[in-house]
């Protein structure tokens, strides 16, 4: 049975393994197909090890994203950028469709609004997200709480800050793409936009009422869903259900991904050589590869004139718009978006620097609009860099662990306790004893609120390493 050798088990039929393959393959039927989220790691003074790491992991989330409206208006910047590369790189969608889908989404909130806690949906983008799978994270609460009132109360309603950021971008992308797709009748006549056959009736979702559309069976629906959300997938990151990785499976794999499930898409989406996605069956390639390959021909064509005319004609050919395939091209265009959107970033931080010199009191509400917009600009930028810029990776990933981050809050809360006549001696919280802070930082919802007060504070840990 050793050396990837296999056999039938006698008493069950079962194939026999210890191949690698067939091990993850049963953690994802445990995971997915029979829920079984969480691996048996013993007692610690009588205690269930997993459900402790479960209960802390929760604690941690909500102590991190719970009302994290800081969070929420960073999340929003960063989805729209990558989001607006895809317009602008024009592979998928249009900035014509992403802009129309923008305003139907504006004039669906109302119904939006009135699906928020409601156990069966309404609104047309909400009954498109269903449709399609798209919106693979967003959760209400357990289908028990068959009462509004029962979801809103829900710890999850918490996470509304999080989850609202995420529903407008990547339900806007959907309807982009669906507004992009060309509906055909039989006889092959272009009837207008995929999207224009949808419709909500009486809190159902309607496709092609009159039987007008020939290319858009069942099949092809669930392969246009797949495709878009593997798109979005790139973008944002990864947090399918049906995605999990058997390390998601011990409490301790579920701690040190928390938080981390977009790096590994976002990285390939900028640096990875041409690969094959199976599930969006699309071939793929990294844009910062594309890009600055792009670039720096454009450059040494340049520079080659005054040396050697070959070699400059050799640079511009591979450089030549003409002879490009659309994948470069839309790989160019989404690596002069990030890195356009990078240099104005750091133009609008010396701008909004000069203003806040000219104020004195701190206090002072327009002061603190600005320092949330500083602060807002200063991690776009952080954001952007953290792909090129060692310096930026180790701001947004601190600690290998996220949650150590609590770990920390909880230590230095136990030191105050030993030292609770200590107070602080300058900065925000000068002349408070130190306890106080510390226990604030415990707080879930209450660290928020004073994040919001002391955002100067968020831009100075930021800015640390």
């Amino acid at each position: 049975m050793n050396n990837g050798d296999s056999d039938i088990d006698p008493t069950t039929n079962a194939l026999i393994t210890d191949e690698n393959l067939i091990s993850q393959l049963n953690a994802w039927f445990d995971q997915v197909v029979y829920g079984e989220t969480s691996q048996n790691l013993g007692t610690f003074l009588g205690m269930d090890v997993a459900k402790l790491i479960n209960v802390f992991q929760k604690y941690t989330s909500l102590k991190i994203m719970g009302l994290n409206f800081v969070s929420m208006a960073n999340n929003a910047l960063v989805a729209e950028l990558q989001q607006a590369e895809e317009a602008i790189a024009g592979q998928y969608v249009s900035v014509e469709s992403y802009t129309r889908a923008t305003s139907h989404y504006v004039s669906d909130i109302p119904n939006i609004l009135a699906d928020v806690g409601a156990r069966k949906k309404t609104s047309l983008t909400n009954l498109l997200n269903e449709k399609f799978g798209v919106f693979t994270d967003f959760s209400e609460g357990s289908m028990l709480e068959n009462t509004r009132f029962k979801k809103l109360c829900n710890t999850s309603t918490l996470y509304f800050t999080t989850n609202l950021g995420e529903h407008e971008a990547q339900s806007r992308f959907l309807q982009a793409c669906l507004m992009e797709k060309r509906a055909l009748d039989k006889n092959g006549n272009d009837i207008g936009s995929m999207f224009d056959f949808f419709s909500a009736e009486n809190g159902k979702l309607v496709f092609d009422k009159e039987h007008r559309v020939a290319n858009f069976s069942n099949s092809e629906q669930i392969a246009f869903g797949q495709k878009v959300t593997a798109i979005l997938r790139k973008q944002h990151g990864n947090y399918a259900t049906y995605s999990k990785p058997e390390l998601e499976q011990t409490g301790y794999g579920k701690l040190l991904l928390n938080f981390r499930k977009w790096i590994y898409p976002t990285f390939k989406r900028r640096f990875s050589k041409e690969y094959y996605d199976e599930y969006g069956q699309t071939f793929g390639k990294g844009f910062y590869i594309d890009g600055s390959q792009f670039y720096y021909n454009k450059v040494m064509s340049f520079f080659e004139r005054m040396s050697d005319e070959a070699k400059a004609l050799e640079y511009a050919e591979k450089a030549d718009w003409d002879t490009m395939t659309d994948d470069e091209k839309a790989n160019v265009k989404r690596f002069t978006t990030e890195i356009s959107v990078f240099f104005a970033s750091l133009a609008m931080q010396a701008l909004i620097a000069a203003a806040l010199e000219g104020y004195d009191d701190k206090d002072d509400f327009e002061y603190m609009v600005l320092s949330h917009l500083d602060y807002q600009v200063y991690r776009l930028s952080t954001d952007i860099s953290f792909y090129f810029n060692p310096s930026s990776f180790l701001k947004i990933v601190q600690s290998p662990i996220p949650s150590s981050s609590v770990i920390k809050s909880w230590s230095n809360f136990l030191d105050s306790m030993l030292h609770p006549t200590e107070k602080f001696e300058k900065g925000d919280w000068k002349g408070e004893y130190k306890i106080k802070k510390r226990a604030i930082d415990l707080l879930p919802i209450v660290r928020q609120i004073y994040r919001l007060r002391n955002i100067d504070d968020e831009k100075q840990l930021l800015s640390i390493v």
